[in-house]
C-alpha cells in the first residue's frame, strides 16, 4: 500500500485572523477548493506543515481552549504565532502537548465519529435507534454531561453485524473507550 505525504494545514478567512481550520490532508489545496465551495466567505491556507493526524492532534490540543466546532478554532494570537513559526520554518512540534488521547473525549468522540461516520454512510439505513445514538454522538460537545458509552457500544455492536471488517485505526479506539468507566 503506498503512504502519502500527509500535510496539517491551517485554513481561515482572507483577512481575517479567525476561525481557523486545523487540518491534515494529503492534498491541502483541494481541500482548500472543497470548503470554499460552501463558504460565505472566501478561505485560505494561510500555513502548511509535513505531518499527519498525530501532529493535528497535538495541535488541536493546544489550541483545546479556543475549539469552537469540529476542526475548527476561534482565531488568536497564539495560533498566529504558531501559523508565523510554520511559515519562517522555526516551528518545533516537540513542544506541543501529546496527541488528544481517549482520556480526553473531544479528541477521542471526534476520531470515533470519523471512524463510525465513515463506515456508515456505505451501508443501508441504519434502524431508528442506532440512527439517534450516531445523532446524539454526532452533538455530543453541546450536551453537557452526555456519557456516550452506550451510545458508541450500540453503534459498534451494529457495525459489527452489518459490516464485520471494521477499520483497522477505528476497532482499537471504540474497544479503548468502551473499557472505560463511565464517568460519574
Amino acid at each position: 500500500m503506498i503512504e502519502h505525504q500527509r500535510f496539517v494545514y491551517f485554513m481561515r478567512p482572507v483577512n481575517a485572523q479567525g476561525p481557523v481550520k486545523i487540518g491534515t490532508s494529503t492534498h491541502p489545496v483541494a481541500r482548500l477548493e472543497h470548503y470554499a465551495k460552501w463558504s460565505p466567505l472566501k478561505l485560505e491556507i494561510v500555513a502548511t506543515v509535513d505531518g499527519g493526524w498525530k501532529l493535528e492532534s497535538r495541535l488541536h490540543g493546544l489550541f483545546a481552549d479556543l475549539h469552537s466546532h469540529h476542526e475548527w478554532f476561534a482565531g488568536s494570537a497564539r495560533i498566529d504565532a504558531v501559523i508565523n513559526a510554520i511559515n519562517a520554518g522555526s516551528f518545533d512540534a516537540s513542544s506541543l502537548p501529546e496527541p488528544l488521547s481517549v482520556r480526553d473525549p473531544a479528541g477521542a468522540f471526534t476520531r470515533i465519529l470519523r471512524g463510525l461516520s465513515h463506515r456508515l454512510v456505505h451501508l443501508p439505513q441504519p434502524p431508528d435507534e442506532v440512527g439517534r445514538a450516531v445523532d446524539r454522538l454526532r452533538n455530543h460537545l453541546t450536551m453537557g454531561d452526555y456519557h456516550p458509552q452506550a451510545d458508541v457500544r450500540l453503534v459498534w455492536e451494529y457495525l459489527e453485524k452489518v459490516a464485520p471488517r471494521p477499520k483497522a485505526k477505528t476497532r482499537p479506539l471504540v474497544e479503548r473507550f468502551l473499557t472505560q468507566k463511565d464517568a460519574a
